[in-house]
């Protein structure tokens, strides 16, 4: 219930883990939605690269990442990030955002999930421009999810072999009275011939 000064937060949107949303700004004429975070007391910084418990605070940056769409507006989350002593690197480390794509932190992991599913129905090119990604950034993120999914996959033992057509001289050498089928080599049974010994 609204209480009048009370901001309402659609459940979905309050899933940054150790923060909470508490602010949205929409602007209509650009199309994009920024959500405003803050940390949670209860949030317990731990080091980026060893994943240790954070010492004494040393200072903080403001970060700006991208999220997924809401209909047609461009989602951005705008937080802040520590950087704190670490004892087992001997170093000041920022604090591990759990819910950012590693390869990628400028994404959020939500994002990144979207644009590994989007891939598998649709060229990395072609959701780029949907999800408004840079190309090489969906490849490094498709790489990233699969390889983690593939990590207790164990491969099976091959039992058949299948080989399909092979490109054996491009359409530009193709001579005068030649077909597109001479092109190639083929394979059947493990032997590999041309189209021309085929009509011997």
């Amino acid at each position: 219930m609204n209480t009048g000064s009370e901001l309402l937060i659609p459940r979905f949107l309050n899933t940054f883990q150790g923060y909470s949303v508490k602010d949205i700004k929409e602007f209509i004429t650009d199309n994009r939605i920024e959500l405003h975070l803050e940390r949670k007391a209860d949030n317990k910084p731990i080091c980026c690269r060893c994943a240790e418990p954070l010492g004494h605070y040393h200072d903080q940056y403001q970060r700006k990442v991208k999220h997924l769409k809401i209909f047609n507006f461009d989602v951005t989350v705008h937080f802040l990030t520590q950087k704190r002593h670490c004892s087992n690197c001997n170093k000041i480390r920022s604090e591990l955002i759990e819910w950012l794509c590693p390869t990628t932190p400028h994404l959020t992991m939500d994002l990144a999930w979207c644009v590994n599913r989007l891939t598998e129905i649709a060229t990395v090119k072609q959701v780029a421009v949907l999800k408004s990604v840079d190309k090489m950034t969906c490849y490094r993120i498709d790489k990233y999810i699969l390889s983690s999914l593939l990590q207790g996959y164990k491969i099976p033992d091959v039992t058949h072999i299948a080989v399909d057509e092979v490109y054996a001289r491009s359409a530009v050498q193709q001579e005068g009275g030649e077909t597109r089928d001479d092109l190639f080599f083929y394979s059947d049974c493990g032997f590999a011939y041309a189209q021309s010994d085929l009509d011997i």
